[in-house]
């Protein structure tokens, strides 16, 4: 059977690692026009459907030396009338728009933003966040005008005039995008902000990131009370072991089995958690954090401990029934208003409370 023919039949089908390394090494002894069946055949079928689909891409680009293909011509290939070359190009230029310069950046967002659908999603998402450019500004107000489209809006209300804003609010999608309209007008005299509408559609994650960008005053108790909530209802919902956490600063996600295994399991590791301590670090709220700290730390050795005893009855290497044990912990350790609101874990007789003074 030819390499090609080989690839083609068996990609689709196997998760095995050793046969997604073998087809790896197949790619390289195909031909200019075999690679560029690959990965035709691969973006017809969905170059992320498969598990080795991506790879065996990428692997073909390298066997052609198109790595670093022009920027321009791939813009080119992205404004072509053939579905496979255009799409080529979307997802050639999507894999390198981050290492880019701002002005090609700028370059591929208006590209984007005049594509498919699917094109504009991406290229309004980039300039909510960290790729706005002012000079995209037109494009943005043309495209708001004709479609009218949610995540258009969000860009609307972070990046153009207060004015406009204002004269538009009705349209932008105010039940979505509450929270960026709070924290765009939050200094707007004839705008209230609603932290009960904040904190019922958003969670605590909303609720600190209004107050820190909004200079609201929050009572010290509150702090706590919101922290032990945010985890009771991460831990109500999450019955099975999450897969991962939140992010870490270099860019990797928190292993969620590989911690409860080491035994460095925090709850600052849980999804949002991270930034809601930013947001409590930047009201200025030192105290408050320091002493979650210590009952996050008081979890972790009362968890480990328990986790020790596992070790003995051979259960360490089952990460759902860790995570359940450290579930658990928590639940024990919560102050006893908060207890009734866990669903599922057993607390003991004799439960542990925080002790915020030690």
């Amino acid at each position: 059977m030819k390499a090609l023919d080989y690839i083609l039949k068996n990609y689709q089908k196997t998760h095995d690692e050793a046969d997604g390394t073998l087809m790896r090494a197949l790619v390289y002894s195909l031909n200019i026009e075999e690679l560029k069946t690959l990965q035709r055949k691969i973006i017809q079928c969905g170059r992320y459907r498969y598990h080795f689909s991506d790879y065996l891409y990428q692997e073909a680009d390298h066997a052609q030396g198109r790595e670093n293909e022009s920027i321009s011509i791939l813009l080119k290939f992205f404004e072509s009338k053939n579905q496979v070359t255009r799409i080529d190009a979307r997802y050639r230029l999507r894999d390198r728009f981050d290492e880019q310069s701002k002005i090609i950046q700028t370059k591929i967002l208006k590209a984007f933003l005049y594509g498919s659908k699917e094109d504009r999603d991406w290229a309004y998402r980039s300039c909510s966040w960290r790729y706005w450019d002012a000079s995209l500004g037109r494009d943005i107000k043309f495209l708001w005008e004709k479609y009218r489209e949610k995540k258009c809006a969000e860009i609307v209300i972070k990046h153009f005039p207060i004015e406009f804003v204002l004269d538009n609010i009705e349209s932008l999608f105010p039940e979505t995008n509450y929270i960026y309209l709070c924290a765009r007008l939050k200094n707007y005299p004839s705008f209230k902000i609603d932290m009960e509408r904040i904190q019922e559609r958003y969670g605590e994650w909303g609720y600190f990131n209004i107050l820190a960008n909004s200079e609201g005053e929050i009572k010290k108790r509150d702090v706590l009370q919101k922290l032990y909530m945010y985890i009771i209802r991460f831990i109500n919902k999450e019955k099975t072991l999450p897969i991962v956490g939140c992010m870490r600063q270099n860019g990797s996600m928190i292993n969620f089995r590989l911690s409860l295994r080491l035994g460095d399991i925090s709850t600052t590791h849980f999804y949002d958690m991270s930034d809601i301590l930013k947001f409590i670090g930047k009201l200025g709220l030192i105290d408050e954090i320091q002493a979650f700290r210590k009952w996050d730390k008081k979890v972790n050795k009362i968890y480990n401990e328990r986790k020790h005893v596992c070790e003995c009855g051979n259960h360490i290497y089952d990460a759902d029934y860790l995570w359940k044990l450290y579930c658990s912990v928590i639940a024990e350790n919560m102050p006893r208003e908060f207890q009734h609101l866990i669903s599922g874990y057993v607390r003991s007789a004799s439960t542990t409370l925080p002790d915020f003074n030690e």
